[in-house]
């Protein structure tokens, strides 16, 4: 899947505001490929897939030495996400959702203000890892997807607010 794909396709990671069911999961790999084999841009079929990553994430990547992605076939990926998340009752556009290991092993989910909240108390640690949900290319994904709070946006967004 992802791995057949350059390190410079387009990214995008879309990460739900709840823990999504294993029906859940299959509804969205179902929904997707079906989406994926029939999105285009001006007629063109995009080269792209996706992979479902825990029950949080989707991740959807294009491979644009093809064909580019325009606005319109930006639009089409946007109003599928939501069409999946309206049918599962999940957003996944709440940017104020922050996922982070608590542990080794483990996924959190909790609001920024928790997320400022455990930071203050020594909780949440400088070093703690968090989905960094802003990366653009395979490249990124790879590198900069999960990073310490410090070099995170989230650090940043935290120290402000």
């Amino acid at each position: 899947m992802l791995k057949d794909f350059p390190d410079n396709s387009k990214i995008f990671v879309f990460q739900a505001n709840k823990i999504i069911s294993d029906e859940g999961i299959e509804l969205i790999n179902d929904k997707m490929a079906t989406f994926i084999e029939d999105w285009t841009v001006h007629g063109k079929n995009l080269k792209a897939t996706f992979q479902t990553v825990s029950p949080l994430f989707i991740i959807v990547a294009v491979d644009e030495s093809l064909a580019e992605l325009s606005g319109c076939s930006k639009d089409a990926l946007t109003n599928q996400i939501k069409e999946i998340g309206k049918a599962l009752e999940v957003d996944f556009f709440d940017r104020m959702m922050i996922a982070y290991h608590p542990s080794d092993e483990e996924i959190a989910l909790i609001s920024l203000a928790e997320f400022k909240e455990k930071l203050q108390k020594d909780e949440i640690r400088q070093n703690t890892l968090v989905y960094n949900n802003l990366i653009e290319t395979k490249t990124d994904l790879k590198q900069n997807w999960q990073i310490p709070v410090k070099d995170s946006w989230h650090g940043k967004l935290v120290s402000i607010v």
